[in-house]
């Protein structure tokens, strides 16, 4: 991918389908799809994916996003403000695998992350899930954890993970550096055909 301008143009064909909106062709698969792009491009991708939100608007779907950084933000500000947070971090600054255990506690996937994101999808309209955000939020918050705990979720209309490294279909390695366990469960939207 050397123009991620260009890529995102190839996902507004692919994703403003009739045929991708209605998760036709995937024999019963869940719709799940990984964009998977160079981290070099991690400057622009925010700007690129409110474009790509924008035109899906102007011909009538609805993009739900979910920004993993920001959904971090909001439940530790519920959670008595990210200030305590900053406080833990520098108390515990000398033993940053204590901090990283605490911010995780805090977010935990099952019990805090994945309810409230359940309560955005279930309240708000939508035809299609972008998951962003991604970048920001390690390693506190895995991708392929958090996919696997979305299956129950978001499996009504496609869902759409921007990713920041290398996706092979069966393997996510992020920033194209820190491999991750296996992840199947997702289409590479690069390689998939309508």
């Amino acid at each position: 991918m050397t123009n991620l301008s260009t890529s995102i143009n190839q996902v507004f064909d692919k994703i403003s389908t009739q045929k991708f909106l209605f998760k036709e062709g995937l024999g019963g698969e869940i719709p799940f799809f990984i964009f998977p792009y160079n981290i070099k491009f991690e400057p622009n991708i925010e700007d690129e994916i409110k474009g790509l939100i924008n035109r899906l608007k102007q011909q009538g779907t609805v993009v739900l996003e979910l920004n993993l950084y920001d959904i971090s933000i909001t439940i530790l500000e519920g959670k008595g403000g990210i200030e305590k947070m900053f406080k833990l971090e520098e108390r515990q600054k000398k033993r940053p695998d204590y901090f990283l255990k605490a911010l995780q506690s805090a977010l935990n996937i099952q019990e805090v992350f994945i309810p409230y994101i359940k309560e955005q999808v279930n309240n708000i309209k939508h035809d299609l899930v972008f998951i962003t955000g991604v970048a920001a939020v390690y390693p506190y918050i895995r991708s392929h954890t958090l996919l696997s705990n979305l299956h129950s979720i978001t499996d009504r209309v496609p869902t759409l993970m921007f990713y920041p490294g290398e996706y092979t279909g069966q393997s996510m390695s992020l920033f194209e550096r820190v491999p991750s366990d296996n992840y199947y469960r997702a289409y590479n939207l690069n390689e998939y055909q309508l």
